[in-house]
């Protein structure tokens, strides 16, 4: 005698697509106030791309899966929202958006990066020192954005000129004025007595890895 699979249960299946969507997207945990990514980056690699919408469509498939008969509104309501977002996630990740999608808007890969990790707010010392292990991952983060996009161009998904001209000019901005650099926003903890230490170490990572890495992604573009 065989036992039928248990039903998913709505509230599991949410926690489920939450977690999926912060591994794909590490920043947005963050400035959504979930801490325990705060030293990645997003994975822009194709292989990733393609993992993140197996996942999701099969998260999909299991809230079709639910049986709504037995469960009250806001359970069926959670379901559908589970249903939807994790279908359309993966519909986009087949649009192979990394390799396409250049602009200086805030869905561009380095138009993320500046205009997001400045709004972090660095309330303990562990998320200063995440703080600086995520600046440290750009190069490899702004590497892999350039090596989609070119994987792109190959395969004739070409992004909008005028939006790469548009990229690079907000690029030439950033490198044009070290002493404001945006990144170097976020403040230490109040009263932390590493503060000193993390801001020598935050000026050494901007000069040493973080501005190399956007003038290499900038000559790429």
């Amino acid at each position: 005698m065989t036992t039928a699979a248990p039903r998913p249960d709505p509230a599991e299946l949410a926690d489920r697509l939450v977690q999926v969507l912060f591994e794909a997207d590490p920043l947005r945990a963050s400035m959504l106030g979930f801490h325990d990514r705060d030293a990645e980056l997003p994975d822009l690699s194709d292989p990733a791309e393609r993992a993140l919408a197996g996942r999701l469509r099969e998260l999909a498939a299991a809230a079709r899966q639910a049986d709504r008969d037995r469960l009250d509104p806001d359970d069926r309501l959670t379901l559908d929202v589970v249903r939807v977002v994790a279908a359309d996630g993966a519909e986009v990740a087949d649009t192979r958006r990394p390799e396409w999608q250049l602009t200086d808007l805030w869905e561009g890969p380095a138009a993320a990066v500046l205009l997001f990790l400045p709004l972090l707010t660095l309330s303990e010392p562990t998320q200063a020192e995440a703080y600086a292990e995520r600046l440290r991952g750009l190069d490899g983060y702004l590497g892999a954005a350039a090596d989609r996009h070119l994987a792109g161009v190959e395969a004739g998904r070409r992004p909008v000129a005028r939006l790469v001209r548009a990229a690079v000019e907000q690029i030439d901005n950033y490198l044009s004025a070290p002493d404001l650099d945006p990144l170097r926003g976020p403040r230490p903890p109040a009263g932390w007595d590493g503060a000193g230490r993390f801001g020598r170490e935050l000026d050494q990572v901007l000069a040493g890895v973080v501005r190399p890495a956007f003038e290499r992604y900038r000559a790429r573009l």
